[in-house]
């Protein structure tokens, strides 16, 4: 059995008496200030309205395809198209993802997404002088690809990351010449 000391038995009626009055004294100017703002107009706030519109007015748009025509050599721009097309090609078909005509990245690709996009592009892609892409042509397209994330969702990746892609394309070159060499 719970025994109670007999001082809080007789503090008890006092602590009372005093916290409802001082609950009382401290949530009234609460409930007061809350009624006054809700009763301010938006006249009053008419200059934070107006720099919230602002601020929704300079919100980045999308980059579009002329953009980027804009913002690039010709050559460079052929490139950038042609990587477009493989990427879009890859999330169709291997992403299962619908492609958006104002970009062509729905998120930023993750690292998994990419080194998927370099083994497809191996398998897809055939060489100029050989029956498979080079090295050199993999590093290309890979530069160009983050040259793509970078320009419409503005986004670059880390030191990390790209040495994780150049790690697998060292390693899916390998495999593939591996397997070329071993069904000749």
């Amino acid at each position: 059995m719970l025994r109670i000391p007999l001082s809080v038995v007789k503090w008890r009626p006092l602590v009372l008496a005093l916290t409802i009055p001082l609950a009382l004294a401290l949530t009234i100017p609460l409930a007061l200030a809350i009624a006054r703002t809700l009763a301010l107009t938006d006249n009053e706030f008419a200059d934070l309205i107006a720099a919230a519109q602002n601020l929704e007015a300079s919100k980045p748009r999308l980059v579009t395809e002329d953009d980027i025509r804009r913002h690039l050599l010709p050559e460079s721009f052929k490139v950038h198209q042609h990587i477009m097309k493989l990427w879009n090609r890859f999330s169709v078909q291997i992403l299962r993802q619908t492609p958006i005509p104002e970009s062509p990245f729905k998120d930023v690709p993750m690292t998994e997404q990419i080194k998927l996009f370099l083994q497809w592009i191996l398998r897809v892609c055939r060489g100029r002088l050989e029956v498979k892409i080079t090295d050199v042509t993999l590093n290309n397209q890979l530069s160009n690809l983050k040259r793509a994330v970078k320009l419409y969702p503005l986004h670059q990746y880390t030191k990390y990351q790209s040495s994780k892609f150049q790690k697998a394309v060292h390693l899916r070159i390998l495999t593939a010449t591996r397997t070329s060499f071993d069904e000749s």
